[in-house]
């Protein structure tokens, strides 16, 4: 029986390994703020299931945590085209759907900024 890998381990272990100086999680850590440095933050928006038992293609969200405005929007951006150009082994492709879209976490004070992607992944 074919099992479904979970897209947003997959997609956090993918960015950790391709990028530095950035924290990349499901969710935002406990207690963040600013200070301790950027965050991109993954989440599943929603798996389309019509590629089972090959595959799911899902709509992911990377959100951008970061001190400024423009260093939140580069970071999103990053993610989603770093997945893009090296999606790894068991990501069969990630492709750009829509974003950027910007506004400040007013409890934390940080600028986020939010893109989606498609992500094909392989079930096991």
């Amino acid at each position: 029986m074919k099992q479904l890998q979970d897209v947003e381990k997959l997609v956090v272990d993918q960015l950790t390994e391709l990028l530095d100086d950035v924290t990349v999680g499901i969710g935002v850590p406990d207690d963040w703020t600013p200070k301790q440095g950027d965050h991109i933050q993954v989440a599943n928006a929603g798996t389309d299931m019509d590629f089972y038992p090959i595959g799911t293609k899902s709509t992911v969200r990377f959100v951008a945590w970061s001190t400024s405005p423009s260093r939140s929007k580069e970071l999103a951006a990053l993610a989603q085209t770093s997945l893009y150009d090296d999606p790894g082994p068991d990501i069969v492709s990630a492709l750009p759907v829509a974003g950027p879209l910007s506004a400040r976490d007013e409890e934390t004070r940080a600028e986020v900024t939010s893109v989606l992607s498609t992500v094909t992944i392989r079930t096991v």
